[in-house]
């Protein structure tokens, strides 16, 4: 055990976060180890608990080591105040649902089953009975009951806190509308149609389950702070912010026993220092460029993937509405977004012109980017539609891929047509170009590549187009800072994201939500009626042809979906393989295995 002394810090680091970063929704199938489940809003499964592994052996080194850049928005104990990347920081929590460590499929976790009503505004839960709180890596005598989960959805809801950065919507008005039927089963009433809210309860939010009992023993929110629980395989020890986060196992957990004894995450920001402390063997694991596979391996080293794609890269395009959305039942805009008109409204902006977007699309070869960046190991994107849902429509992929591949088996949405690019810069009246930026993230915590890769386009679009283009790489922090204030027109963004369903992702967009970066009416109407569909069936008809709208204007610069790669040190870690999303190497580390003594 640690002898660092347990304490809770937070620390906001004063930038709302406008995007959630997006979470992947690919129905992957199971190994044999994996619960069966029946997908759909009424879910229901049973749990399996997975063997705790050989704990009795001592591992080379108790305590391991990870690397990464530091959170960029919040960095705290608690779980409702945080963005997806940091919340996985704090694995003392458990949600109530789970999603398998290798395929992303949705399963049981905190709830034994859910079922939505006919109306995809209402649930009733089912909570597992055995399932303790857990205070310095040992049970403390608690169990999750339904009042559990009645606080942790109030948090979630932005009730009894004033931390919270982004209120769930679908409690409404930071009320949460629920009846305990007994200890362990609740019936919900959301504020507004919701046929993904199992999906948000999961543990690709961050929607953990805190405890009522401790939260009232050490005065609420304050000394919940400071004294984090949870039920998770981890137990925190320590936080110091922007240097490094500590936990410890816990023994004879109900679910998953971890085999390292601590699991401590060192923020670090530059690739560089992150590689070198790797290579000198002071961390064991750290995210990695694909350019450095090749130096990791002759060094004794050993690059693992992802088990499913981790993210999606693409460009976002970015122009606003004249006017910052101002809400009519209130009269007012949302809490620190901009009111009055829009600084960075420019009609005659370039990339309104569907012409120019498609000529920016065309210019670009995505194979070429593919083997230059990723090994070809990347696989064609098409925007918000993979290829594993049953919706996707051969038809938005008509461009042989890697292997010659068209449609739902790997084809691309564009073609690469330079001599076409040319004529519609032309017709558009941009043959001599224009002015514009592109801001890529110096600080992603999978896709690495961004700055190279903005840089190569770059340089595309001048060869070919003419278009004189600034590159500014940013830390994220900063690049949402410069979203959110809106002073710049002829802008864009790469973007490294995973991706959630269609509906939720484009809530990030819409002008409606205040923090709208589109001016398209189709995105406002797609929004609201995914928003009132109350089947599967309506909202796969409504995607389909949003997606079709989408692709034929040209909203944004679709990529590549990548696998996520990380070096590892063979010496202390044996096995580490899993689904790394778009959050990096710091997931699921109970199912992580040690080299041992």
């Amino acid at each position: 055990m640690s002898s660092i002394r347990r304490r809770g810090k937070r620390r906001f680091l004063g930038i709302p976060a406008l995007v959630v970063a997006i979470t992947l929704f690919i129905a992957a199938c199971g190994d044999d180890a994996t619960p069966t489940l029946t997908t759909g809003p009424g879910a229901t499964a049973t749990p399996t608990a997975t063997p705790a592994g050989d704990t009795a052996r001592e591992p080379v080194s108790p305590r391991l080591k990870i690397s990464m850049v530091p959170p960029a928005l919040v960095q705290t104990t608690m779980i409702h105040p945080m963005g997806q990347t940091a919340s996985k920081l704090m694995p003392q929590y458990e949600y109530l649902v789970g999603n398998h460590h290798k395929t992303g499929e949705q399963i049981p976790q905190i709830a034994t089953e859910w079922s939505v009503g006919p109306g995809a505004d209402s649930y009733r839960w089912n909570i597992r009975k055995d399932v303790p709180f857990i205070k310095d890596g040992k049970p403390n005598g608690s169990f999750v009951t339904a009042k559990d989960i009645i606080l942790s959805w109030e948090l979630t809801a932005g009730a009894n806190t004033d931390m919270v950065r982004t209120a769930r919507s679908e409690f409404g008005n930071r009320e949460v509308n629920a009846r305990i039927v007994n200890d362990h089963e609740l019936d919900l009433q959301l504020a507004k149609v919701s046929l993904d809210f199992p999906f948000l309860m999961s543990d690709q939010f961050s929607t953990g389950i805190v405890s009522k009992d401790h939260w009232d023993a050490v005065g609420g929110e304050d000394g919940y702070f400071d004294d984090p629980i949870g039920t998770g395989p981890w137990s925190f020890i320590d936080l110091d912010f922007d240097e490094r986060v500590l936990h410890e196992r816990v023994q004879n957990h109900w679910r998953k026993t971890p085999e390292f004894h601590e699991v401590e995450v060192l923020f670090i920001r530059e690739a560089a220092t992150r590689y070198a402390m790797l290579v000198s063997e002071e961390v064991h694991i750290t995210g990695l460029t694909r350019l450095l596979g090749h130096e990791v391996e002759r060094r004794g080293l050993k690059v693992e993937r992802s088990t499913l794609p981790a993210n999606f890269t693409h460009i976002n395009i970015h122009y606003y509405k004249p006017e910052n959305f101002v809400d009519p039942a209130t009269g007012r805009c949302k809490p620190a977004l901009p009111c009055g008109s829009t600084k960075a409204f420019d009609p005659n902006d370039p990339l309104r012109d569907v012409r120019v977007r498609e000529a920016l699309n065309l210019v670009i070869d995505r194979q070429e980017i593919n083997e230059i960046f990723y090994n070809g190991e990347g696989t064609p994107y098409v925007s918000y539609a993979p290829q594993s849902v049953d919706w996707f429509q051969d038809r938005w992929a008509p461009i042989p891929g890697p292997h010659g591949r068209t449609g739902r088996e790997g084809g691309w949405p564009y073609p690469h047509d330079p001599a076409r690019a040319k004529q519609l810069m032309i017709d558009a009246g941009y043959e001599n170009g224009f002015e514009m930026t592109l801001v890529a993230s110096s600080d992603a915590t999978v896709d690495l590549e961004q700055p190279e890769v903005a840089a190569h386009i770059i340089d595309i679009w001048e060869r070919e187009l003419g278009i004189e283009v600034d590159l500014d790489v940013l830390f994220t922090q900063d690049a949402v800072a410069r979203w959110r204030d809106r002073d710049d027109s002829n802008i864009a963004y790469q973007r490294a994201e995973a991706m959630d369903p269609p509906c939720r992702a484009m809530g990030f967009g819409w002008y409606e939500s205040g923090a709208g970066i589109w001016d398209y009416q189709a995105i406002s109407d797609y929004k609201n009626a995914c928003d009132r569909a109350t089947s599967v069936e309506e909202l796969d008809r409504l995607t389909v042809d949003f997606i079709d709208w989408w692709l034929s204007s040209f909203v944004d610069i679709p990529l590549l979906w990548l696998l996520a790669e990380v070096a590892i040190d063979p010496a202390v870690v044996r096995e580490y393989q899993v689904n790394l999303l778009h959050i990096g190497p710091i997931r699921y580390h109970e199912y992580t295995v040690p080299v041992y003594k």
